[in-house]
């Protein structure tokens, strides 16, 4: 199965514990995302209820929990991008002078999901640095950068289109994180811009305030934006 065959490729194994969340198509019906455990390739039948119900099927990739304080480490970094034919972005990674993704995501919808995956995890912060940076060389979607991102679940149906996502490139090579970090250009940092000091005269007495730039002044005012 499709599901298996993403779990298998993220690196998973029979006893690990996965991380699902079933999503309400229309985010703004105000339906609640369903959390949903299971253990190993063992899918849990919560899954084929929810598609039935109307929800669509993700994974969060990483692993470790629902949310961003309890993934202390990255199993693969990734993208998709929604403004380009399936067949540039299926082939987009070799135009970008990226290795082969270990996988490949076909939606159901507008979007491949390509996955590089470490064979071994990364420190958490070593991921976000990367996952970052991947995105912003490839301009792609700018959501998927949180440690507890969730992707689509192969094997299961895209509610807008009826069609399942499915796996459609399965190379099955795994990275060092190091072998990435090598090949995606990292972000220049941003500079923290200091601002001039401002001389103010009251009575005889000059006052300065320097301001730090993060639009409070060292004497505590705020700048007006």
């Amino acid at each position: 199965m499709s599901t298996q065959q993403q779990l298998q490729a993220l690196g998973y194994t029979d006893s690990d514990t996965v991380f699902y969340r079933a999503i309400w198509p229309d985010r703004e019906a105000g339906v609640s995302a369903r959390n949903i455990g299971g253990e190993g390739f063992n899918i849990p039948v919560q899954l084929q209820k929810a598609s039935d119900a109307g929800f669509n099927l993700y994974v969060v990739v990483n692993g470790q929990g629902h949310n961003d304080a309890s993934v202390v480490s990255g199993r693969a970094v990734f993208y998709e991008h929604d403004n380009m034919a399936k067949e540039l972005q299926i082939d987009l990674w070799q135009s970008l002078g990226l290795p082969e993704p270990t996988f490949q995501v076909d939606t159901g919808g507008k979007s491949i999901h390509s996955y590089w995956v470490f064979g071994v995890p990364c420190p958490i912060g070593d991921w976000k640095s990367l996952q970052a940076d991947l995105i912003k060389f490839t301009d792609a979607d700018p959501q998927n950068k949180n440690p507890s991102r969730v992707m689509r679940l192969a094997g299961f149906k895209h509610q807008k289109t009826g069609e399942l996502a499915r796996i459609v490139t399965n190379s099955g090579t795994r990275y060092s994180f190091d072998q990435i970090r090598g090949i995606v250009p990292a972000q220049a940092p941003k500079e923290n811009r200091q601002m001039p000091t401002i001389e103010v005269v009251a009575g005889n007495m000059p006052l300065q305030r320097n301001y730090s730039g993060d639009g409070i002044g060292e004497t505590g005012w705020p700048m007006n934006s």
